[in-house]
């Protein structure tokens, strides 16, 4: 029988309750949205030959546009569409397709997102030489309230020399707005560029074709030879597990140190699986602790080959591998003759007014101005409802049950008054306050004030900014040093409501300031 000779319905049964169940599933929105690019990509894969013949051409590019709209996403590509004869797996779950080796493994993506994303969805496609373009659409509520096993397709006319696939999502469980529009953009580039890098696959998010920007890769001299030959800080990577088991890759030291962006990317079959953006793969066996250069200079691509992954595709299983990769690869890293943890450790970057650019300062400018427009209204609007307090300073901070990272103690001579000041680093990811200080005043004549001042590097802002490098973190220390000691000596001056400023700034350091 031949394709144009099938009935125009769809059997879904017997598992039509789990279209009810997806809608519960633990995705993110840019995990979700690689279902539907995973499809198109691997159609494209699978049909190149045929649709270089299609088209004319030796080298094919597959185009997927999304657009995402208030209640509303659209996904289309060029690729070889949905055969008719492909029809019942394509949309009855759990049903995989006959190449497992590919992006569309287990049989559950597309249905699985959609159903996740939107109470109601379509496809419409037109198969590569099928006179033929089908509709499907789907009404999950109504389909999992009454039962229904069979779901009609539509049909009319097309040529055959047309090939796409449009998915359209509506009345959204998930609607996509404000800041996640944008990481769901940035993710998107992450997960897929190596399609993108090689010209063959463009994806256009809205009216933007996405692009990948790769770290700059360190290029200085071994920190133990700072007037030696610049070295390129990068160097190839291949494990060997046995029964077809192995990762492979790079790991190098990124120019500039970032708490964000450091860390591995780790992908199977060309697609990044775990580590995009701000969820960087770094196990603290190879990465240290957040305060740490490693995890700020350190990153990398491994491919691994050999292990399944989650359904939801964001999470690699190793199958009790995980020790024995991580201890050789931080072996192969921090080998000799280009030990990237030893140098990530001990070099530190220099440079004076003379190697900045004109633009310098200009990203830096923007990125503030972006956060308060974009985080700081609420926490405003919050703070100007708030009652002014008028409390005195603690007389002793609250003990931290994280090790302090660093305790320096002082002493300053002022007006014939003597101050002992503890100046401290904590990692403590409890503590709301960037920064906090307390003071307890001498009870005898000829005594001490005892000072306390301590800044928090769990801290949001802190993760953000004051990790990077010694020498960028010493100025925002002095600056908590500062403001305590200005808060003092202002309330000393008979100045009022002091603490409310230290409270208000603690707040917006974290709801505001501290975020992207």
């Amino acid at each position: 029988m031949g394709d144009d000779e099938q009935g125009n319905a769809v059997h879904i049964r017997p598992r039509v309750g789990m279209y009810g169940a997806f809608s519960r599933l633990n995705y993110k929105p840019w995990y979700a949205i690689a279902e539907f690019v995973d499809n198109a990509i691997q159609s494209f894969l699978d049909n190149a030959d045929a649709l270089a013949r299609a088209d004319k051409s030796k080298e094919p590019g597959l185009a997927v546009r999304i657009r995402v709209e208030p209640n509303r996403i659209t996904i289309a590509d060029n690729a070889a569409g949905i055969r008719w004869r492909d029809f019942p797996r394509a949309f009855s779950p759990a049903t995989p397709p006959p190449n497992t080796g590919g992006l569309s493994e287990f049989g559950l993506g597309m249905k699985a997102a959609a159903c996740w994303f939107a109470r109601s969805w379509s496809v419409t496609t037109s198969a590569l030489n099928d006179p033929k373009e089908r509709v499907i659409r789907f009404d999950v509520p109504k389909i999992v309230q009454n039962g229904i096993e069979e779901v009609e397709v539509e049909e009319r006319k097309a040529e055959r020399d047309r090939h796409f696939t449009t998915l359209v999502l509506e009345d959204l469980n998930v609607p996509l707005k404000g800041g996640t529009v944008v990481r769901v953009r940035q993710h998107l580039a992450s997960i897929y560029r190596r399609f993108l890098s090689s010209g063959q696959v463009v994806i256009t998010y809205g009216d933007d074709d996405l692009t990948f920007e790769k770290p700059a890769v360190l290029v200085a001299p071994s920190h133990d030879d700072a007037k030696g030959k610049p070295r390129t800080w990068r160097k190839d990577i291949t494990i060997e597990l046995g029964h077809g088991r192995r990762v492979t890759g790079w790991a190098a030291l990124r120019a500039k140190a970032s708490t964000a962006d450091a860390g591995f990317a780790v992908f199977r079959r060309n697609r990044l699986i775990l580590g995009s953006l701000d969820g960087s793969y770094r196990p603290e066996a190879i990465f240290r602790k957040p305060n740490s250069f490693t995890y700020q200079r350190l990153f990398g691509e491994l491919e691994v080959e050999g292990f399944q992954v989650s359904h939801t595709k964001d999470g690699i299983q190793w199958d009790d591998f995980e020790e024995q990769i991580l201890t050789e690869l931080k072996r192969q890293v921090d080998a000799k003759p280009m030990a990237l943890i030893q140098q990530a450790e001990n070099f530190r970057a220099r440079g004076g007014r003379g190697d900045r650019p004109r633009d310098w300062g200009d990203r830096a400018v923007k990125g503030a101005a972006a956060a308060l427009e974009r985080h700081a209204p609420p926490v405003i609007t919050r703070q100007l409802g708030d009652a002014a307090t008028t409390a005195p300073p603690k007389t002793k901070l609250p003990a931290v049950e994280v090790d302090v990272s660093r305790e320096v103690k002082f002493e300053i001579e002022h007006e014939r008054r003597h101050w002992e000041v503890g100046l401290e680093l904590v990692n403590d990811p409890s503590e709301l306050d960037w920064y906090s200080f307390s003071q307890e005043k001498a009870r005898e004549k000829g005594e001490a004030t005892q000072i306390r001042i301590r800044v928090n590097l769990a801290h949001p802002f802190s993760e953000r900014f004051a990790l990077l490098d010694e020498d960028e973190l010493e100025p925002l220390l002095r600056l908590a040093a500062g403001l305590t000691i200005a808060e003092i000596t202002a309330r000393e001056s008979g100045a009022s409501g002091v603490p409310t400023l230290r409270r208000n700034l603690n707040q917006l350091l974290r709801d505001a300031l501290g975020n992207a």
